[in-house]
C-alpha cells in the first residue's frame, strides 16, 4: 500500500505533468512563494526521495491552481485523467458495439424473412412435383431444397448467433423431408 506520501508524490507530478509544466518552473513558483526550491526539490517530491511538510504541500497545490483540499481529494487515484479517456473510450466501443448488435438484428430479421420465403417456395414446388409426379422436377428441388440453408449459413459468421443457429436446425430437418418427398417421386418410376 502507498504512503500518504507517495500518493501525494504520484499526483504532484500527474498534474505537473499535465499542465506540461517542467520541474524547473513548479520549483521557481515555489521560490516566489518563500520556498528556497530548486529543480532538484521537485523531482526528489516526485521520486519520494524528499517529504514534504504541510506548508510546502499547501503552496504546491496553489502553485499549480488547486486549493490543497482539491488537491488531495484524487491523490489516491493517480493518473485520473487517464482513467476518464479509457472510460471514455470504452464507452464508444460499447456504442459501437451496440450498433453493430442493432446491425446484426436487422440482418438476422432480413434472413429469416428470406429462409421463410425460400422454403415456401420449396415447399410448393415439391408438392406439385408429388401431385404430378414429375421426376424431373422433383430431382430439382432435390437440388434447391437446400437453398435457404445456404442463403443462411453464408450469414452465420455476420455475429448473427444462437438465433442462425436454430434456424438452420429447422431448416436441415425440413430440408430433409422434403429431400426424401422428392426422392419417393424418383423412385416410383
Amino acid at each position: 500500500m502507498s504512503s500518504l506520501n507517495d500518493l501525494f508524490a504520484n499526483r504532484l507530478r500527474e498534474v505537473r505533468e499535465r499542465q506540461e509544466l517542467s520541474q524547473d518552473e513548479l520549483a521557481r513558483r515555489m521560490r516566489a512563494r518563500g520556498h528556497d526550491f530548486r529543480q532538484q526539490t521537485i523531482y526528489k517530491i516526485e521520486t519520494g526521495n524528499r517529504r514534504v511538510i504541510i506548508s510546502e504541500a499547501v503552496d504546491l497545490a496553489e502553485a499549480l491552481g488547486y486549493t490543497f483540499d482539491d488537491f488531495i481529494e484524487h491523490a489516491g487515484t493517480p493518473n485520473l485523467s487517464a482513467a476518464l479517456e479509457r472510460l471514455d473510450f470504452t464507452r464508444e466501443e460499447l456504442q459501437a458495439s451496440a450498433l453493430r448488435y442493432e446491425r446484426a438484428l436487422l440482418r438476422v430479421a432480413q434472413l429469416a424473412d428470406s429462409a421463410e420465403q425460400l422454403f415456401d417456395r420449396d415447399q410448393t414446388t415439391v408438392r406439385n412435383a408429388i401431385e404430378f409426379e414429375s421426376p424431373a422436377q422433383a430431382l430439382r428441388i432435390n437440388s434447391l431444397a437446400g437453398g435457404a440453408k445456404d442463403v443462411i449459413a453464408e450469414n452465420k459468421n455476420e455475429g448473427t448467433g444462437e438465433f442462425v443457429t436454430l434456424l438452420l436446425e429447422m431448416l436441415e430437418r425440413d430440408n430433409a423431408a422434403l429431400r426424401g418427398a422428392a426422392l419417393d417421386v424418383i423412385n416410383r418410376e
